[in-house]
């Protein structure tokens, strides 16, 4: 879980944990755009099928994240706890150049991050395909969820 209030640094590996997740949510918000074709989005229905001390912890932590995407401009918040927000035009073209040019940084982004969700385009709404690594694992997503973990 996230927590801002730590008494020490986050080390660089939980600084490129943070950026993979506001990525994912990111285009994961994108993707619900293209899909209903409207940019009112509710992040909340990523916890549909969550249990109930499951649900609030990833709860907070897409809250904490979809603010910040929101302080970036990426995203307008339509409540408090960010969990619905507005698709702004520089989300959108944030993630258009990540699809475009995965090879390169965008804005917020850096190109390392964006590699990591190589199943970018397409018609695979929400698919995740996560290189695997040594502690990583291979994400399949095809019910557009978020796996936060």
């Amino acid at each position: 879980m996230l927590n801002y209030f730590r008494e020490k640094a986050m080390t660089k590996e939980e600084l490129i944990e943070l950026d993979k997740k506001r990525f994912e949510l990111l285009r994961w918000i994108y993707n619900e755009y293209q899909r209903t074709k409207n940019r009112f989005v509710h992040i909340f229905k990523l916890l549909d099928d969550l249990e109930h001390q499951e649900k609030f912890r990833q709860k907070r932590e897409l809250s904490d994240i979809s603010l910040y995407l929101s302080g970036k401009g990426l995203v307008t918040s339509k409540r408090d706890d960010g969990l619905i927000v507005w698709l702004e035009q520089k989300g959108i073209e944030e993630i258009e150049e990540a699809i475009k040019n995965p090879d390169k940084s965008t804005e917020h982004f850096p190109a390392p991050i964006i590699q990591q969700f190589n199943n970018i385009t397409g018609n695979n709404y929400g698919g995740i395909n996560q290189q695997a690594g040594s502690g990583n694992t291979q994400i399949n997503n095809p019910n557009n969820t978020l796996n936060l973990e």
